[in-house]
């Protein structure tokens, strides 16, 4: 689709926008996916510049992480691939991968995973979003040795634009409990995705419910949460997050990982007004073990214009 511009835009050659998610974004607020454009936040493969570059490839930016990266502000990571957070033994790229030889992708959780976008299992396909074990290629997979084709959830299913298995997925208004929902007022399940979703192992819309995965606006907590005001859980990205593991945004509550503006306390602290942290980068930051800003407290390491007190105090007005 080649969308035009506004305030949430979600696809393949989208235009400029407040929040842009999808393959060769246009510039915008938010741009993340697949060859985006400029913007303040960048996260995919082969992103462009901008004040936020995280992924694979990515060119230059303000800020970014991974193992083989390209040139940025920040370059971090232990033997593992590329990406913008690696986390187990001998990962390979992505945006977030953890366990044991995981493939790329732009999330990776398991053993011997193969590339996705979303691949969450062993030995998974490539494809948006793999969940499963053995699971082929295709834009959304979930179960075992499921074929290819835009959503399939099942055993040994067929290719489809949907494929849906016995009582494994539900799409429609008010759906039942399931192991997916997606759609408006969503009940609990394995997948909830939609608008005032229940709780879930994934949750995505607006005012979503807890769940290993929730993206969105008003998402409850839960192991990734993107989107705004979002609740605390592992991974937190968007405007107003909660606490969690890794916070990104604006306002965002304490975490391991804490990046934005008026951030809370956390390991790490990236953005304006940061929170006491171990890793905290911005305007007026908090203390931290490192800290890197303009009039930003006390730590470990600090380095800016008008810093406070630290180990080591590199910058103007210290």
């Amino acid at each position: 689709m080649d969308g035009g511009s506004g305030f949430f835009r979600i696809g393949i050659f989208g235009g400029s926008g407040f929040f842009r998610i999808g393959s060769r974004g246009g510039s915008g607020f938010f741009n993340n996916g697949i060859g985006g454009g400029s913007g303040f936040l960048k996260i995919g493969i082969f992103g462009e510049n901008g004040f936020l570059n995280i992924g694979i490839l990515g060119g230059s930016g303000f800020f970014k992480i991974g193992s083989g990266g390209r040139s940025g502000f920040f370059n971090t990571g232990i033997g593992g691939g590329s990406g913008f957070l690696n986390i187990g033994i001998f990962g390979e790229n992505g945006f977030l991968n953890i366990g044991i030889l995981g493939g790329s992708g732009f999330f990776k959780i398991g053993s011997g995973g193969r590339s996705g976008f979303f691949n969450t299992g062993i030995g998974g396909g490539s494809g948006f979003l793999k969940i499963g074990i053995f699971g082929e290629n295709g834009f959304l997979n979930i179960g075992i040795l499921g074929g290819s084709g835009f959503f399939k959830i099942g055993s040994g299913g067929g290719s489809g634009f949907f494929n849906n298995g016995i009582g494994f997925l539900k799409i429609g208004i008010f759906g039942e409990i399931g192991f997916l929902n997606i759609g408006i007022f969503g009940g609990s399940g394995f997948f909830n995705t939609g608008i005032g979703g229940g709780s879930g192992f994934f949750t995505i819309g607006s005012g979503g419910g807890s769940g290993f995965l929730n993206t969105g606006i008003g998402g409850g907590s839960g192991f990734f949460r993107i989107g705004s005001f979002g609740e605390n859980g592992f991974l937190n990205i968007g405007i107003f997050g909660g606490s969690g593991f890794l916070n990104i945004g604006i306002e965002g509550g304490s975490g391991f990982l804490n990046n934005g503006i008026g951030g809370g306390s956390g390991f790490f602290r990236i953005g304006i007004l940061g929170e006491i942290g171990f890793l905290n980068i911005g305007v007026f930051g908090g203390s931290g073990f490192f800290k890197i800003e303009i009039g930003g407290g006390s730590g470990f390491l600090k380095k800016g214009i008008g810093s406070g007190s630290g180990f080591l105090n590199s910058g103007n007005g210290r």
